[in-house]
Order: C-alpha cells, then sequence, then structure tokens
C-alpha cells in the first residue's frame, strides 16, 4: 500500500502515522501481513493509539546516493522545488548514516546502480524473512 496514494500525506505526521496504522488494523483482520511504501513518520507511529492492534512492525529503508537521488526526483518525478530535494537529500543521507530514528530501528537497503529486478527480488527476500 502507498500512503500518498490513500491521501495519508501532509506535514502533521503524528495524524499520518494514526491514519496508517488505523487503515493497516482494519485491512489486517484478514490475517494477511500488510506492507507499506510511505517516507518519513516512522518513528510516530509507534506512540499511536493503533499500535496496540499490531504484533511488529518493521521498517526498510530503501537508500541511494545523493546523486541517484536527486537525478530521480528530478528527472523522473519531474521534482525541482529546492527546498524539497534538499529536505529529501538530508533525510536520504540520515538514513544511510544511522541504524535508527528516535530509538525505532531500521533495516537498510543501498539500491545505487540496482535495476528493479534486483531491488523487487531484495525487498521479497527481506520481507520473507520477516514472515
Amino acid at each position: 500500500m502507498d500512503a500518498d496514494m490513500f491521501g495519508i500525506m501532509g506535514d502533521d505526521y503524528g495524524t499520518r502515522a494514526e491514519q496508517v496504522l488505523h487503515f493497516s488494523k482494519n485491512i489486517m483482520q484478514g490475517g494477511k501481513p500488510l506492507l507499506w511504501t510511505m517516507a518519513g513518520a516512522l518513528e510516530k507511529l509507534r506512540d499511536t493509539y493503533n499500535k496496540r492492534f499490531l504484533s511488529y512492525i518493521y521498517f526498510l529503508a530503501l537508500t541511494c546516493s545523493e546523486e541517484e537521488l536527486l537525478f530521480r526526483m528530478k528527472h523522473g518525478r519531474g521534482i525541482h522545488d529546492e527546498n524539497w530535494l534538499q529536505a529529501s537529500v538530508g533525510h536520504n543521507n540520515y538514513l544511510r548514516e544511522h541504524d535508527s530514528i528516535d530509538g525505532v530501528n531500521y533495516d537498510k537497503y543501498d539500491i545505487s546502480g540496482k535495476n528493479v529486478h534486483d531491488v523487487a527480488t531484495y525487498v521479497d527476500t527481506w520481507i520473507n524473512s520477516k514472515l
């Protein structure tokens, strides 16, 4: 699931995290795991009301070199807003240099120079290792 596709975005990351877990709780009642793609707010997930309904939450950060990130954003997504670009570079660099945000641990995988198939294969293997 993509948080942006469901309108779960905005600057209020606490509300965003609550919405993601509320939606997750309702979907997962069928006994299936759920995978979200979203940027930011993972440290907010642990403090939500709906966290109590989930057994576990795992995080994987897909990162890349600064040059590749800027290329992907400018040429792949058409983003040219310097504030957005620099904020994204800063967030990406933080994820590359650390293993947690505010005490929330995450795994990471550098996708620099990798093709879609290789990244998808890695992500699939990572997901299955958590089940």
